[in-house]
């Protein structure tokens, strides 16, 4: 099961994107058919039937834009990249499914790929609905692969605007699609706590905890968090208990 993009952009920029994705994604991608022109991407739509189209659109008077324009109704998937926030309503008026704002931020990019490929091929995850935690492991979608994570082996999980990093024991990072939200309930039963906005930490591995006006925990191999003034007291009450 693997996608055939039609890429339509002047530029090299979104196809020098496409190159840096992991060899997960890598191995998704059937074909990448690469065009610049409206003749020629007609014709890659009737001849190489492409189940995703990737379209770079920069101005109100760009061919791809006039082209999307003309084969409205869009039946294919389509993600369209431009540096112009202005461009997003066009590229939804077109049908678009996702938008994209260039320079293109590789980890978006492989979440809108995704989304796609989770639309054209339900069957790889209808058995593994999201998420999910056995007693002692952590599944985390990565692409569409999931890697299980030893709970004990998470030091932190911060908040990425709507996704989130989970960094564990040994310096390494994570990436993750869910929320920081999803994370706390999901370990709402283990020692794990937020102690502020974007940051859910466990509470096994902090290795000393600095009282005062800016207090916050030191955590092994990741640095310290700041402790909310909001989250102090309940933090001092569950602190005592693990330690």
């Amino acid at each position: 099961m693997k996608l055939k993009i039609l890429l339509f952009e002047a530029q090299l920029g979104t196809f020098n994107s496409l190159n840096l994705l992991d060899n997960v994604w890598k191995e998704r991608i059937q074909e990448i058919v690469k065009v610049s022109s409206t003749r020629d991407a007609q014709e890659a739509c009737i001849n190489d039937n492409p189940d995703l189209l990737l379209i770079e659109i920069q101005t109100a008077n760009d061919p791809a834009l006039q082209w999307l324009k003309q084969s409205t109704p869009i039946k294919k998937p389509l993600i369209v990249i431009s540096s112009n926030n202005e461009m997003a309503i066009q590229a939804f008026k077109a049908g678009a499914s996702d938008f994209l704002k260039s320079p293109v931020n590789i980890r978006e990019l492989e979440n809108s790929l995704l989304k796609v490929y989770k639309s054209l091929y339900p069957s790889v995850f209808s058995d593994i609905k999201s998420d999910s935690i056995s007693q002692d492991t952590l599944l985390l979608w990565d692409n569409d692969r999931l890697k299980p994570i030893v709970i004990e082996q998470i030091v932190k999980i911060k908040s990425d605007g709507a996704y989130s990093e989970i960094h564990l024991k040994g310096e390494r990072v994570l990436c993750s699609s869910k929320n920081i939200g999803t994370y706390e309930g999901l370990l709402k039963e283990k020692k794990f706590m937020r102690i502020h906005h974007s940051c859910l930490v466990n509470m096994d591995c902090i290795e000393y905890y600095k009282p005062g006006m800016k207090a916050f925990v030191a955590l092994c191999d990741s640095g310290i968090e700041y402790v909310s003034k909001s989250k102090k007291r309940e933090f001092l009450n569950r602190f005592q208990r693990v330690k």
